[in-house]
């Protein structure tokens, strides 16, 4: 093990300073490089037995280190529920500067999932980048590769700085890890959202807060149901309502003749929710899937989070089943089919239920996914 870092934390002079030589002192261990980018080098390592997560890179220049010591001591005063929680900061006697952060367990971001579920990540993350820069606090690197999924916390913002960066910078590192996730293109509207938010000019660019405000208005227009627009008079199209009527009742009639699906029951734990969720952050699920005789929509799905019926019941929950490990969908809201919208994709170990009534909301759960069920 490497010792690489210095007790002293409250003092923007070199550690020597502080007494002892910071390489013997040893606080912190380095175990292993994680990663090396432009911004230095994020080590895992110790806190004596705690693992935590260090950031070295080369000190700023002379008249940008007082700012930099600012934002760190801030940083490190200033906790907060969606970020790792900061242990110290310093500068190392041979010049280089150093953050450590709580290690976070859980998972990277990954590319692919629904358009809500990549743009309820957006506006999660949007939500805690507010809330940073609201204590004053900015996190100066942020990439897809900075936030963790954790089981039993959401989303956490880590690998904060050395570079404090700006409010502006930060608005537009959402908006690039939107485009990185998304394997679809998103529509104008919210295209239109995220081109703001990375505007080439940052003082063109809106806040954290009033970019979650606009991406959310973008989300509602596009679902805002349009004014009919009544067909000319023509005596074509009393022909055309009844062939509809017609197709309408064929598609409705129409099951497939063999369940191509995996259909049971599956256990997780509720990992995150956003607004007047109908459940709370770590409680235990049941999600059971079965055949159904509603044509394209070929099961039934049940998902209670402890004494709570959160989608279907006995006479709804109808969705579309695909594949064994199972993919379910129903894309509807509850004002369209009185279900909320379902995604579960057991091979992703994933779960997400929203909706819009009574305020938007949404529920993400964690699978217990066993072998023999794949």
């Amino acid at each position: 093990m490497i010792c690489a870092a210095c007790a002293c934390l409250t003092t923007h002079a070199p550690c020597a300073h502080c007494g002892g030589n910071p390489l013997l002192d040893g606080r912190f261990s380095l175990l292993r490089e994680a990663r090396t980018d432009l911004r230095g080098t994020l080590y895992d390592g110790l806190d004596g037995e705690i693992p935590v997560r260090l950031r070295l890179s080369p000190g700023p220049e002379d008249d940008a280190s007082i700012a930099w010591g600012d934002a760190a001591e801030r940083w490190l005063k200033s906790p907060l529920p969606g970020a790792a929680t900061p242990i110290a900061w310093g500068e190392l006697q041979d010049g280089r500067w150093y953050r450590a952060e709580a290690s976070v367990a859980g998972a990277a971001l990954r590319r692919g999932g629904s358009e809500a579920s990549v743009l309820g990540v957006v506006e999660a993350l949007l939500s805690g980048i507010a809330a940073l820069h609201a204590a004053g606090i900015t996190h100066g690197g942020l990439t897809a590769h900075s936030v963790v999924r954790s089981e039993d916390q959401g989303l956490i913002l880590i690998d904060f700085g050395p570079d404090p960066g700006t409010a502006a910078d930060d608005v537009a590192a959402v908006a690039r890890i939107a485009g990185a996730l998304a394997p679809d293109p998103f529509d104008a509207s919210i295209n239109a959202a995220l081109r703001g938010m990375s505007a080439a000019d940052p003082a063109a660019r809106p806040s954290a807060s009033d970019a979650l405000r606009a991406l959310r208005d973008a989300r509602r227009w596009r679902r805002a149901p349009t004014q009919p627009v009544e067909p000319p008079r023509t005596s074509v199209v009393p022909l055309f309502v009844v062939l509809l009527l017609v197709a309408g009742v064929w598609f409705w009639t129409q099951r497939d003749d063999e369940v191509g699906f995996w259909q049971g029951e599956l256990t997780g734990e509720v990992w995150r929710t956003t607004g007047d969720a109908p459940t709370a952050s770590g409680e235990t699920c049941r999600v059971s899937v079965a055949a159904s005789d509603q044509a394209r929509n070929n099961c039934q799905v049940q998902v209670r989070c402890g004494e709570t019926l959160i989608y279907g019941d006995a006479e709804r929950g109808y969705a579309r089943c695909v594949g064994s490990p199972v993919h379910a969908h129903d894309k509807l809201p509850s004002e369209k089919d009185s279900d909320p919208r379902l995604d579960l994709v057991v091979a992703r170990g994933r779960l997400v239920i929203s909706d819009e009534r009574h305020g938007e909301w949404s529920v993400t759960i964690g699978l217990k996914v066993d072998a023999t069920e794949e």
